[in-house]
């Protein structure tokens, strides 16, 4: 993966790149949304797609960068996150294990963090 300078959002509002010079760690932030079937058996891996959109217009994610995701609200009970990563360009898996045979159908909210 090439490494890319990060979009910040500049003193007059507008997004623009960092400054070769400047070492800013920086986090970018995205959100998406699923309406998930969660149907996991006991041991099981269920793994989902999720679209993102970022808060910076002109961002975007590309494979392999390390993101942390987080539901805005609690996941049914018994559900878990297993692991995450971006699949594609703007795209995150999102795998799901459960402590019990879980068969239902949720919308979620996502806050997706980048960290560059």
């Amino acid at each position: 993966m090439a490494i890319r300078k990060p979009l910040v959002v500049g003193a007059d509002g507008l997004s623009q790149q960092l400054q070769a010079a400047d070492s800013l760690g920086i986090h970018a932030k995205f959100t998406g949304q699923t309406t998930t079937p969660f149907s996991i058996s006991l041991g099981a891996t269920q793994t989902m797609l999720l679209t993102v959109t970022p808060a910076v217009a002109g961002d975007s994610l590309a494979a392999g960068e390390d993101v942390t995701v987080q539901p805005t609200a609690a996941l049914p009970n018994g559900v878990n996150i297993a692991f995450s990563y971006v699949s594609a360009t703007n795209q995150v898996a999102i795998g799901f294990t459960s402590s019990a045979l879980i068969s239902l159908s949720q919308t979620v909210n996502w806050r997706v963090t980048s960290h560059r």
